[in-house]
């Protein structure tokens, strides 16, 4: 049994993740091949989609590039939204774009 709580289906890491998923099976590339041409592995793949990592800003211009046609900023603005928690502290950007990404455990 885990004491992993999980995320809200309606947030917009969620959100991401979902629409990640989407246009990958649509694209019909495994969780693998999008990690190789993110330069990740298919567990942080499977972490997005699932919505338990943050999008760190290279993963959503990545990925933006990998779907995206014309010069689409798609993941990067829902990447902003996620870590721009309006009312939150200002602290929380960078923290989310630097640490979070990176970290092995996160405890408040």
């Amino acid at each position: 049994m885990s004491d992993e709580i999980p995320p809200d289906p309606g947030s917009p890491r969620a959100r991401f993740g979902a629409e990640m998923r989407r246009l990958r099976e649509a694209a019909q590339l495994s969780q693998s091949a999008v990690g190789r041409r993110l330069g990740c592995t298919q567990t942080q793949i499977s972490r997005l989609e699932s919505a338990s990592r943050t999008p760190s800003k290279s993963d959503a211009e990545r990925l933006d590039l990998l779907f995206g046609s014309d010069g689409s900023t798609y993941f990067t603005d829902m990447r902003q939204h996620i870590v721009a928690r309006h009312g939150g502290p200002t602290w929380f950007v960078g923290w989310a774009e630097e640490i979070e990404p990176v970290a092995l455990v996160l405890r408040s």
